[in-house]
């Protein structure tokens, strides 16, 4: 992997929450590769193109039910477009 994007959003439910949204949008848009609830954190892969594009992300309480979800794209792209597209594409589908 060479290319790589980073992004932090805010988000209004729980840590645990959190993470049991994000491994349905995992599983919507490609697969969970590993998964960590005492941690907070899971990795998954999904495809922008004929690219294998690999997101690493991590959930962080914030308390009264919010929390921050820390994402990292892995991309065969320099430029990270990838990267950034694998980032978008899950956000799309947590949103969803």
């Amino acid at each position: 992997m060479v290319g790589e994007s980073g992004r932090t959003v805010q988000y209004p439910k729980s840590s645990l929450e959190a993470l049991a949204d994000l491994e349905r949008a995992f599983s919507a848009i490609g697969k969970v590769v590993e998964i960590s609830k005492s941690t907070l954190s899971m990795t998954g892969k999904t495809r922008y193109g004929l690219q294998s594009v690999k997101l690493r992300v991590s959930v962080l309480d914030q308390g009264d039910d919010k929390s921050l979800i820390q994402i990292q794209g892995f991309g065969d792209d320099v430029w990270g477009g990838g990267a950034r597209k694998g980032t978008d594409k899950l956000l799309r589908a947590l949103e969803s």
